[in-house]
């Protein structure tokens, strides 16, 4: 891949690759063909889009901290949400789903309790 794929890809900043498939492979079949025989090299691209978005973001979010009202944006670059989370707390414990008896079992439960079914 050359250096003019390169920089039409990353100048797009389009992280779903549509526009830079368009604009250089002429099709999205066509780009998932090149994207598969180019993957390690466009993958590095792709996370330099990335990059380029956060450090965009980040950016935005220091202006908007800058004004009246702005406490979120400044929470959020304090806190770096922009590095993702990983959750506070422990972690969550799915519960086993209890279905309800169903009205046979109900009748069998019953019977057990009532005329002590299989004893002898």
């Amino acid at each position: 891949m050359n250096d003019t794929w390169h920089d039409t890809y990353v100048s797009f900043l389009d992280p779903s690759e549509y526009k830079p498939a368009i604009a250089l492979a002429g099709s999205w079949d066509k780009w998932k063909k090149v994207r598969e025989k180019h993957a390690e090299a466009i993958n590095q691209w792709a996370e330099e889009v990335e990059a380029i978005l956060t450090s965009q973001a980040i950016d935005t979010m220091k202006e908007h901290s800058k004004q009246p009202g702005g406490t979120a944006a400044a929470k959020w670059l304090a806190e770096k949400t922009y590095k993702g989370s990983k959750g506070v707390g422990r972690p969550k414990v799915d519960k086993p789903v209890v279905g309800l008896p169903s009205d046979s079992d109900k009748i069998a439960q019953d019977m057990k309790r009532l005329f002590v079914v299989g004893k002898k």
